[in-house]
């Protein structure tokens, strides 16, 4: 069965923006649980409401949640090779392989 895709346009009226915010928000909290217990990876979602004074945090764990992004924060300190690849690295490690067979 095919979903019907959502479409990204402002909402003008506040209470169905406001209901429709936090379908969204519940949403994107299952499936950061989801990937996590699917996965087995540590996953942590922070999302900021318009509105909202405090943000949705899960796991709603503050300990749990500060460890999950300590960790990711110390893999950025990394050099890039053993980061993986990104477009930069990428094209640079392309060029240097094509300079290298005379091209």
């Amino acid at each position: 069965m095919v979903r019907k895709k959502a479409k990204l346009a402002y909402i003008e009226n506040d209470s169905s923006r406001r209901v429709t915010y936090q379908k969204r928000v519940k949403n994107l909290v299952k499936k950061t649980r989801e990937l996590s217990v699917l996965c087995g990876v540590d996953a942590c979602a922070i999302i900021y409401g318009q509105d909202e004074q405090v943000p949705v945090v899960w796991p709603s764990s503050e300990e749990e949640a500060k460890r999950i992004i300590s960790y990711y924060n110390s893999k950025s300190d990394l050099d890039p090779s053993q980061r993986g690849f990104n477009q930069y690295t990428f094209l640079n490690d392309s060029v240097i392989k094509a300079k290298g067979k005379g091209c």
